[in-house]
């Protein structure tokens, strides 16, 4: 007799939303970009890190963007949001 096993999902586990394309302006163009969200506002270590590394939020600098809203969400772009994610996932 076959049997089968149950998996229950663990409400701790959050899944990622997916990438959204977007257009954003570069100063002369607009440039097809994905962008990752993230919910709530980043911490003032890693926003300074932001500005520091890729410039000030919501300008396309060098090929890379990101944006804050109110503390809301922060969106980045797939080479910002790699980067975030490797730097302070741990953290």
């Amino acid at each position: 007799m076959l049997t089968q096993a149950i998996e229950y999902i663990n409400d701790s586990y959050k899944v990622d939303r997916p990438p959204v394309r977007k257009l954003v302006w570069n100063g002369t163009e607009f440039v097809p970009l994905f962008l990752y969200r993230l919910e709530g506002d980043v911490k003032d270590e890693v926003h300074q890190w932001l500005v520091d590394t890729y410039g000030p939020q919501g300008q396309y600098v060098n090929g890379c963007y990101w944006d804050c809203f109110r503390g809301k969400f922060t969106v980045m772009d797939e080479k910002v949001y790699m980067f975030y994610k490797l730097k302070w996932a741990a953290k």
